[in-house]
């Protein structure tokens, strides 16, 4: 469980090829795993006691900077988060396809260059960009310097 890099990686593939439920169960154990050991973004000077709540290590009391950023535990970590979101791009467009399993946001996230808002509705199948429904997937220009989403779920 300790090396959770191949883990956020296997649930980023799964989460690519469509196999959204198979993914987030992957997701949900990682984190029942790491309980409220948050270092799936960053390691800083934590660990474990023994009732499995964080704390400071005693051998580095002062020290409260990331290890490492380079490495790949980051990477899959954000990986993950590009895979809900549905994220693909080629040169000209975004291409946005988020996770259908739970609600999400996400608030002025810069994503290469593009500055985006992305609201997610349990159950979504209607895309609305800048406030304008689109019809079909939702395919953004990557001239847009800001964009605005939402995935909303109407009624039939």
């Amino acid at each position: 469980m300790f090396w959770f890099g191949a883990q956020f990686n296997l649930a980023s593939l799964l989460g690519l090829t469509g196999r959204e439920e198979a993914s987030v169960d992957i997701m949900k154990s990682v984190e029942y795993g790491l309980k409220n050991n948050h270092l799936a973004a960053g390691e800083w000077n934590q660990s474990f006691n023994a009732q499995l709540k964080t704390q400071t290590l005693l051998i580095e009391p002062g020290k409260d900077t990331p290890r490492f950023p380079p490495y790949l535990r980051y990477k899959s970590c954000w990986e993950y988060l590009v895979r809900i979101i549905g994220l693909q791009m080629d040169e000209d467009y975004f291409y946005i396809k988020p996770f259908k399993t739970f609600n999400f946001s996400l608030k002025n996230c810069e994503l290469a260059g593009t500055n985006f808002t992305i609201t997610v509705k349990q159950g979504w199948n209607k895309v609305k960009v800048n406030g304008k429904i689109i019809n079909g997937e939702a395919k953004i220009d990557r001239s847009q310097k800001a964009i605005t989403m939402d995935f909303i779920k109407e009624c039939r």
